[in-house]
């Protein structure tokens, strides 16, 4: 099994520095550590068989939509809800359906719900029932005071017209936060709405940032399987190369190409070097929207 150093050395051959008068060990190991990451990010992208990917638990916690994705996560590979696999779609493809899942709700109609000056912040008012208690509402998708969306923002330190979701007054329940310097939104005048998605299973799941991302709003919490392929560590002198040496070639190119087109006075690399890095943009353009189809068994 050849090692790292062993690659290095063969890359010095291309390089005419054998005696390492140009290119110290650890330049060329630093080299060889970014095409390893641009090796791995284009498997990723073929869903390939060299990459093995990991398992990890998440809870997906009710009257919420979004989990945070694994710890050094590069992609993701399958969502389980216990026994059962769900759908992955696109980013597009959940906001679409949550908008068309989305009940609204008038939070300034005296008749069912009233507002209450909160213990932080300034002009800050959370919604509570007419007679005072829990409303009994998700987080909202998006909220609106007389037609214009509001900005979501941090209870307690909200800025006029933003909002946000939670419990910042001791209340034992989450509920709207809104910021309103005009006044109370029951004395004001004003028209707020909240757009609920509505609450169950989900069935769909997209990565999205940083984040795993739902269809529905949970009505349970939900214990998570995900399965992910996860940053690999950098490779020392001493490790060996990976996935069974079958890269070894490409990656010691990559390390040469590299360490050449960092000459100023050999720039012929240099259209070479951009491919490379345009071929690993590409990949991991295709690792974020591609969804694979779902293979059935009654063809």
């Amino acid at each position: 099994m050849a090692t790292v150093a062993n690659v290095i050395t063969s890359a010095r051959y291309d390089l005419r520095d054998s005696n390492i008068l140009q290119y110290p060990d650890a330049e060329l190991l630093d080299y060889l550590n970014r095409a390893i990451v641009q090796l791995d990010a284009t498997l990723i992208s073929l869903h390939s068989s060299w990459i093995s990917g990991t398992d990890t638990s998440k809870t997906l916690t009710e009257n919420t939509n979004t989990v945070t994705q694994p710890t050094n996560c590069v992609s993701i590979r399958s969502v389980w809800i216990d026994n059962d696999e769900i759908d992955e779609k696109t980013p597009d493809y959940i906001h679409v359906k949550r908008k068309y899942l989305t009940t609204w709700i008038t939070a300034t109609d005296t008749a069912t719900y009233s507002w209450t000056a909160s213990g932080s912040g300034t002009n800050e008012y959370y919604l509570r029932t007419l007679a005072g208690a829990d409303p009994d509402i998700s987080k909202p998708n998006q909220v609106t005071m007389d037609g214009v969306a509001l900005t979501e923002g941090t209870a307690g330190s909200l800025s006029d017209h933003e909002w946000d979701y939670g419990d910042n007054d001791t209340l034992g329940y989450s509920t709207i936060y809104v910021r309103d310097d005009t006044g109370d939104p029951d004395a004001s005048g004003v028209e707020i709405k909240a757009g609920i998605i509505s609450k169950a299973q989900p069935y769909y799941w997209a990565h999205e940032g940083t984040n795993i991302i739902f269809e529905h709003t949970s009505n349970d919490d939900y214990a998570l399987i995900i399965h992910f392929d996860k940053k690999n560590s950098a490779l020392v002198s001493s490790d060996s190369m990976p996935y069974n040496n079958e890269f070894n070639e490409p990656v010691r190119q990559a390390v040469a190409l590299i360490a050449k087109n960092r000459n100023e006075y050999d720039v012929a690399g240099d259209g070479a070097l951009y491919d490379f890095f345009m071929a690993a943009a590409m990949s991991k353009d295709l690792k974020r929207n591609f969804v694979k189809k779902k293979y059935k068994l009654d063809f």
